[in-house]
């Protein structure tokens, strides 16, 4: 009977136990002291802990999948119970190939499913990231020979197309700051297009800062921006020149006529047998325009012009201020495109 009642106590403590919420969750990877670069065959220490979890984990139902791949070819995997020690689980690896190491780890259930999150963008909860080994050994691609030559006639290619935009009002949720919808003439298929914010106080007497923001991969719409600064001009474009506040059905549209069959934007190997039909060529050429464009602003100062982006926003971003003279600073998060070699990849 004793053993019974314990049982019972038992079983009803588990079914007493609260949901997990996992909105506010995430993993985090670190290595000691931040460390980002280590030597060919050193021992990498990549600590991962979950984190934003407010309700206890029963036991053996919740587990963090892992897995280490390399520019080395190799790959490793292992599972860690949760809840975990709250020192955190260390992977453990090591490279005789100069390139990156890569560790993924996701949270998953006992049926090997990765738990949802309502989220805008992650629909999981998950980590990647890891560490770079000998960078300085790692082989460069040759630059093409006729790289400036090509460049140079992208350049006047797009010097053909006058220096102009459409900017029309939006309605602001900032008093302090007017918010427009911007079209930039562009050459290729399609505009430059992105929202602008000046505060109102700016003026040809009082001019400001510029920050240029590109917008990564997405397939969403370019949402207007509700959070406006009132130090500086601000403006955010998406890579792809589609129209402003057409709605979604009209953005899926969009990205479906952009995207062969099989294939994400740009990435299609018919497109991309000739640099002439590449996507990314006008895609580059928006990116010059843009900077262009908006260093004719009367509010600006002149001096202080900074472009930031994330991802393929920092791929633009680069571009943007290689073509483009008087950039002063760039915030680059995460760029996209660092790897590839054009003619052999």
């Amino acid at each position: 009977m004793k053993s019974f009642v314990t049982l019972c106590a038992a079983f009803c403590g588990v079914l007493s136990l609260p949901a997990v919420n996992w909105d506010g969750a995430s993993i985090s990877g670190t290595t000691p002291d931040g460390r980002m670069c280590y030597g060919r065959n050193e021992e990498i220490v990549l600590t991962l802990n979950l984190e934003g979890v407010n309700e206890p984990l029963p036991a053996n139902t919740y587990f963090i999948d892992w897995e280490r791949r390399g520019d080395d070819g190799k790959r490793e995997k292992g599972r860690v119970a949760l809840p975990m020690s709250p020192e955190g689980f260390a992977v453990r690896t090591s490279s005789a190939t100069p390139g990156w190491v890569l560790v993924e780890a996701n949270v998953i259930d006992k049926a090997g499913k990765r738990v949802p999150k309502n989220h805008p963008w992650e629909k999981r909860v998950f980590f990647q990231g890891g560490a770079l080994v000998a960078p300085g050994e790692i082989p460069m691609a040759e630059e093409p020979r006729d790289f400036d030559a090509f460049w140079s006639g992208c350049l006047k290619e797009l010097s053909k197309v006058p220096l102009a935009a459409d900017v029309k009002p939006v309605e602001s949720s900032d008093a302090a700051v007017k918010l427009y919808a911007v079209s930039i003439a562009c050459a290729g298929p399609r505009p430059v297009t992105g929202w602008l914010s000046v505060p109102v106080d700016a003026s040809a007497s009082n001019r400001l800062p510029i920050e240029a923001c590109f917008r990564g991969a997405s397939h969403d719409d370019l949402a207007i921006p509700k959070e406006l600064p009132h130090d500086r001009i601000y403006m955010i474009v998406s890579a792809n020149g589609f129209e402003l506040g057409k709605g979604a059905e009209y953005v899926k549209q969009f990205f479906a006529s952009i995207c062969k069959p099989g294939f994400e934007y740009g990435f299609d190997p018919d497109s991309n047998r000739s640099r002439e039909t590449s996507y990314w060529k006008y895609c580059a050429l928006r990116a010059v325009r843009y900077v262009q464009w908006i260093k004719t602003l009367p509010e600006w100062d002149g001096k202080n012009l900074t472009l930031s982006g994330g991802s393929q926003g920092d791929w633009q971003a680069y571009w943007a201020a290689a073509f483009v003279p008087g950039v002063t600073k760039m915030n680059a998060n995460g760029s996209w495109g660092c790897d590839g070699k054009g003619q052999s990849t």
